[in-house]
């Protein structure tokens, strides 16, 4: 299995990208967490992106979607580009979850 790569980019002073690619699964959710959310003090802005996975998980999906409930909660703006192969998309759309009405 491929390991999550994620990537921080400090876009300005107030701003950060956050860039996951590989493994979006319950294996990186740890991970995943200790770089992102101690960013929600520092930063103003967050643009969030999910590409090149082949792998996603429910409970990674769970994870972004906390993670975007704690940044409206403290008033943070940010914007969510999730891509996610189709045969994921389908699975979980099979599982009653819509991806697009999380984040739009």
């Amino acid at each position: 299995m491929e390991k999550v790569n994620i990537s921080l980019s400090v876009i300005n002073e107030s701003s950060v990208e956050i860039l996951i690619e590989g493994d979006a699964s319950i294996n990186s959710e740890e991970e995943f967490y200790k770089l992102v959310f101690p960013l929600i003090p520092e930063y103003n802005f967050f643009k969030i992106e999910l590409k090149n996975t082949q792998v996603i998980d429910l409970t990674f999906i769970q994870l972004l979607i906390s993670l975007k409930n704690t940044l409206k909660s403290k008033n943070k703006n940010y914007t969510f580009n999730i891509e996610i192969p189709e045969q994921m998309k389908t699975i979980l759309d099979n599982s009653g979850i819509d991806i697009s009405e999380y984040f739009q």
